[in-house]
């Protein structure tokens, strides 16, 4: 099959009054929505960018002075090795100086909340996320730095529905300053319109390095499509 030469990466937006949602779809583009006879054309962003394209961005998304909360298969390696210890039901943020676990063993889920005292763990998420999201979505959360307290179930309970986390109206009841969704090879990030314009050209940054120029992506590829 014939490669298009396009190097580009579309960027999907959408803004509302309280969040701006991005789509960044895991393979260069030309703006349109990918059908199947298109999708394979253009290259994965592996090809431009190397086997950590994920980590790079990830790296550019999260900030590293608050703490983080993924929410993954309970039998996912990265799991196993941060070690966690058990999650109370309330997680008190201000003192948090340990990696925290629970499992959803029925769900095959678990919830990892890490410090950002811990960065090695930090690390280690962003090695180890987005490893297979095929069919289950993987989230990372970020609490706003005012937050005192974070309920696990309540995360869990957002995380476990679909009618939830696919709404962006769903997404705006969240206790998050930040949410990260990577769901199918892709990576959506729901955060406030400041955050995003810095978001934006952090990212714009990065393709550039890669050598591709970031170019607008279709609206309906903001956030996962229900």
């Amino acid at each position: 099959m014939k490669t298009d030469n396009a190097r580009t990466w579309p960027i999907a937006k959408l803004e509302t009054s309280r969040l701006t949602y991005l789509g960044l779809p895991q393979r260069l583009g030309n703006g349109r929505i990918p059908t199947r006879q298109t999708y394979d054309l253009f290259l994965p962003l592996e090809a431009v960018a190397g086997e950590d394209w994920l980590v790079q961005i990830l790296a550019a998304l999260l900030p590293r002075t608050v703490a983080w909360a993924w929410w993954t298969s309970s039998r996912t390696e990265g799991l196993r090795r941060l070690a966690p210890r058990a999650m109370p039901a309330i997680v008190p943020l201000k003192s948090l100086d340990h990696v925290l676990g629970r499992r959803w063993l029925w769900r095959g889920m678990a919830l990892a909340i890490i410090p950002a005292t811990r960065a090695g763990a930090q690390n280690m998420v962003l090695e180890w996320a987005g490893i297979d999201t095929e069919h289950t979505p993987e989230f990372i959360l970020v609490p706003p730095p005012s937050l005192d307290t974070w309920d696990s179930s309540a995360i869990a309970a957002w995380c476990l529905s679909s009618s939830a986390w696919r709404q962006p109206n769903g997404v705006e009841t969240l206790l998050a300053e930040r949410t990260i969704v990577l769901f199918d090879g892709d990576v959506y990030c729901a955060l406030s319109s400041e955050q995003a314009e810095v978001a934006f050209q952090v990212l714009s940054g990065l393709a550039t390095h890669w050598g591709v120029e970031v170019i607008p992506g279709p609206v309906e590829l903001a956030w996962p499509t229900p």
